[in-house]
């Protein structure tokens, strides 16, 4: 099991002694979905059920809770966040190619690139109704509309790190490493800074405690999409019969990658380069080797370089970051537990070349 994934029947990161959010969350998320009377509402239903783990609209929550908000006032707010998520993946999917997604089609390959395309767009148009619910279930309209505003111009900086992140792929120039932080911030940090801004505007926080929840949401998403370029490169088997991820073909950048570049020597950028490309020998029959073979040569250049344990110590720093903003606000459950969720994503798998992950790295 990933570290930090959450236990049956249990929202990720839940203290000890917290009531847990979770039946709410997904009663909530069952009652935004119409019954499949026609396709659109069919499509729906599979993008939202059954949900992945929740971090996100469970961020709401917890940040509600912490700064003395009823949940119940939040609910809906959560459920927009999580159809915004979902909008996200449906398009990331359609412009990496991606397939599987939770170990099912991705929408594009079961309903076609068109109809995908609709289904994102129906999910965020879905969100304003969800928005607009916190208001019947008692939240302040004014902050709701704040929470609307905030929501929105997060879907706009979602856009603009998948833009960024394009330009640093195969169809762009490779970016620097000193890029990096920004775009982990943008995508997809983003919206996990603004799940924490929206659930302390519903639960009526103050503006320093939503800031300080905004830079948490910021710092955790940061640490944890370098925790996600790590993972490739520790142990952490893959499961049997999901393909490998769609960054060794559209070649976003990652963080062991671009520091790897940056450390190395001529030689080794070069290697990187093959590696990477698939191009290992100038004959080309000696290009067969290997998928884990080629990735664990990749993983050597990674460890003498000292990317990995840059990559790590920057992830460490994220992590203090957001312990730090945390610090800053009223002790309780919901506090326990987003201290847990976020102590939890530094705590990696040993390495070891026996186990091979089964990712494809991306990036160079």
């Amino acid at each position: 099991m990933i570290v930090g994934a959450p236990r049956p029947g249990t929202a990720p990161g839940s203290a000890p002694g917290e009531p847990d959010p979770l039946p709410a969350l997904l009663a909530e998320l069952e009652s935004w979905v119409e019954p499949a009377a026609d396709p659109l509402d069919a499509m729906v239903r599979t993008a939202l059920l059954p949900p992945g783990r929740l971090l996100r609209p469970l961020l709401v929550l917890r940040s509600a809770a912490v700064v003395g908000g009823p949940i119940e006032h939040a609910l809906p707010a959560a459920a927009a966040v999580e159809m915004v998520h979902a909008a996200s993946l449906v398009h990331d999917d359609i412009i990496d190619q991606d397939d599987p997604r939770r170990g099912r089609p991705s929408a594009h390959r079961r309903y076609g690139r068109d109809r995908a395309v609709l289904l994102g767009d129906a999910l965020i148009f879905r969100v304003f109704t969800a928005l607009s619910a916190c208001r019947e279930r008692g939240a302040d309209a004014a902050r709701v509309v704040e929470a609307a505003a905030e929501l929105s111009r997060a879907g706009t900086d979602l856009c603009r790190g998948v833009v960024r992140e394009l330009d640093g792929g195969a169809h762009g120039p490779t970016m620097d490493g000193p890029e990096y932080p920004d775009t982990a911030r943008l995508k997809p940090a983003v919206l996990l800074r603004a799940a924490c801004r929206v659930g302390a505007i519903i639960g009526g926080g103050n503006r320093e405690q939503t800031d300080r929840l905004g830079r948490f949401g910021s710092a955790l998403g940061a640490a944890r999409r370098i925790r996600e370029d790590l993972l490739p490169f520790v142990a952490h088997p893959c499961e049997p019969g999901v393909p490998a991820p769609s960054g060794l073909a559209n070649r976003h950048p990652t963080l062991p990658l671009l520091l790897a570049r940056q450390a190395g020597s001529a030689e080794d950028r070069r290697l990187l380069r093959c590696l990477v490309h698939g191009v290992t020998d100038p004959d080309p029959a000696a290009n067969d080797e290997d998928v884990a073979d080629r990735f664990d040569r990749l993983r050597e250049v990674l460890d003498r370089t000292g990317a990995l344990a840059a990559a790590t110590a920057l992830m460490h720093r994220w992590i203090e970051s957001a312990l730090t903003e945390l610090a800053g606000l009223p002790d309780g459950a919901a506090h326990a537990s987003l201290t847990d969720l976020v102590r939890s994503v530094g705590e990696l798998p040993a390495p070891t070349h026996t186990e091979r992950a089964g990712l494809s790295p991306s990036g160079v």
